[in-house]
């Protein structure tokens, strides 16, 4: 029987324990062995946003960065959720003007910026949100980019038996080593496909990605490393830590 979930955060109020954060831990070393777990670290969980740089390797994997010039920088804003200010907006929209691809086909939904004052700035100038200001826009104009150079439908990009879909099914099935029919996909907040693996699979495919030599991976933890601002922004601890 699995492990229930363990106590990993207690909030108090003058000394006395007012909540309790339940959930499951899984910590791994660069070789993938476990060195702490709590609760479950078998516990079937979403990528969710963690699925960005092995979605961006499926991406590049099509040869977008050689066809459309692409910077480390626009790597970085596919392996982003980033906050919508205007640096990020930026490299989005250079991203699909290299691929000659318009905003409208962005099929991720449109949100304010959650940078406060980007919101605010945003919201003097227009009524509606954009697109470009979601989180997960840089991920969806690669996946786009992706899709045109396997001159494959842009309007279908996000449908799981798309060609580029099953490009980044194989990614996921390669680094967590299990069979790609045997991983649950469900539907992310933007629209895409979305693997649940195990946590602790998911810690090792991370230590995986570090330690790979090849190419494409060393491109996509170059490029997130190297431009910290863009994977998430202001006041982001992912964006702090990097």
């Amino acid at each position: 029987m699995p492990n229930p979930a363990a106590p990993l955060v207690s909030v108090e109020r003058a000394d006395v324990a007012e909540a309790i954060h339940l959930g499951h831990l899984a910590v791994v070393d660069a070789d993938g062995q476990a060195r702490a777990v709590a609760g479950d670290p078998d516990h079937l969980t979403y990528f969710r946003s963690c699925a960005k740089p092995f979605q961006s390797m499926g991406s590049l994997g099509t040869g977008i960065a050689h066809r459309f010039d692409l910077r480390p920088d626009h790597i970085a804003i596919m392996s982003a959720s980033h906050n919508g200010e205007p640096r990020h907006v930026e490299i989005v929209r250079d991203l699909l003007a290299r691929a000659a691809i318009p905003e409208s086909a962005l099929q991720c939904g449109a949100h304010w910026p959650i940078h406060e004052a980007s919101a605010a700035m945003a919201r003097r100038q227009m009524t509606e949100p954009l697109a470009v200001f979601n989180n997960c826009s840089g991920k969806h104009a690669g996946m786009l980019a992706a899709a045109k150079a396997l001159d494959a439908p842009l309007e279908t990009y996000l449908e799981p038996d798309h060609p580029l879909q099953r490009r980044i099914s194989d990614v996921i099935a390669a680094y967590t080593h299990l069979p790609s029919p045997s991983i649950h996909y469900g539907i992310d907040g933007c629209s895409a496909p979305n693997a649940a693996v195990p946590l602790a699979t998911m810690a090792r495919s991370f230590a995986a990605l570090v330690r790979s030599e090849e190419e494409t991976p060393r491109a996509v933890v170059a490029a997130m490393t190297g431009n910290p601002f863009l994977v998430g922004g202001t006041d982001r601890f992912d964006t702090r830590l990097m």
